[in-house]
């Protein structure tokens, strides 16, 4: 019986793991699991991945890079480059809900983390940014993208139907308004974020000038 083709690159355990979380969830990810989707000895997994947390961060860095291959060239606004590396990620991050929550605890080595930060620092700057008031609304806009994201893609594929029962909770006539129906749940909720980025890179241009 001919043994199955060992694959040689990380990319490809680093895809198959990624359909795997996006079916199963991030906790049923094991080296064993991954081994037994690809058809492989958990062994062949070991190779390119020490611990579960590497093949995380290799994950991760994956999704990032997809998000930095949606960016075009500049738009010859910082403020619109900034908003549409924003928006990119925010893409990747609804792409793969399951993986999403764990850039908040990862402090291994995500180059393409590292690309996208150094990037979104570069377009702070043409913004206008100096000192402090830089590294304040990097953290901003992180913090906002990273905690919005995952609240909003929690519970997928049922996000917007948990939040219905959520705001029909509330007992509030506006509320109950918009809970008719997961859509209408779902377009406050995309709505909401555009909002609040806008907010976010409206105060970022307030910093600039001083």
């Amino acid at each position: 019986m001919a043994q199955p083709k060992i694959p040689k690159h990380k990319d490809e355990y680093v895809a198959a793991a990624l359909e795997f979380v996006d079916r199963h969830g991030i906790h049923g990810l094991t080296m064993r699991a991954l081994g037994e989707k690809m058809g492989l000895d958990p062994t062949a997994v070991y190779r390119h991945f020490s611990k579960k947390e590497d093949l995380i961060d290799a994950m991760l860095s994956s999704i990032l890079g997809d998000a930095l291959s949606r960016l075009t060239d500049s738009t010859g606004s910082p403020r619109e480059d900034m908003y549409n590396t924003v928006m990119a990620v925010r893409t990747e991050f609804e792409a793969h809900p399951n993986l999403t929550p764990s850039f908040a605890t990862s402090m291994g080595n995500i180059p393409n983390g590292l690309q996208l930060s150094q990037a979104m620092i570069h377009k702070l700057r043409a913004i206008g940014l100096t000192g402090e008031n830089l590294v304040r609304s990097y953290q901003m806009l992180e913090g906002f993208i990273l905690g919005a994201s995952v609240f909003d893609t929690g519970g997928a594929p049922e996000t917007f139907q948990i939040r219905q029962a959520r705001y029909k909770y509330i007992d509030v006539p506006e509320f109950d308004l918009v809970a008719r129906s997961p859509e209408e749940v779902e377009r406050i909720t995309r709505e909401s974020f555009n909002v609040g980025i806008n907010v976010l890179l409206d105060y970022c241009e307030i910093l600039a000038k001083g």
